[in-house]
């Protein structure tokens, strides 16, 4: 089955002419990129994080939870503002829930924030 597909393929791209091939590989791209946006990497990898180390995090309601979404974890951090002083960054404050989120976000959320 999957052969005939591949052939069938084949030769409808051979049919196309150089405009056609480019629209194609456009779409196929645009795919891609669609494909990419729809998965949750990032709130998928927390709450993968949690169950391993069988952690929760609050809420909007202050109520623990293993399946944070990404865009609440966001609001937490929606208040920080790094200064910039002569082109160095100056330290930040956290709080004791953004330095708990950040043990599960990876090296590179906790490197902005300076804590490795």
């Amino acid at each position: 089955m999957q052969t005939v597909i591949k052939e069938n393929l084949k030769q409808e791209l051979d049919r196309l002419n150089d405009q056609q091939l480019k629209q194609l590989a456009d779409f196929i791209a645009f795919i891609k990129f669609q494909s990419k946006l729809s998965q949750p990497k990032p709130e998928l990898q927390l709450r993968q994080a949690l169950e391993r180390t069988n952690s929760t995090l609050p809420n909007q309601k202050g109520k623990p939870t293993a399946r944070p979404t990404l865009r609440w974890i966001l609001q937490c951090f929606q208040s920080i503002h790094l200064v910039f002083v002569n082109g160095v960054k100056s330290s930040i404050q956290l709080t004791h829930k953004q330095n708990f989120i950040l043990q599960f976000l990876g090296s590179s959320s906790r490197q902005y924030y300076f804590l490795s």
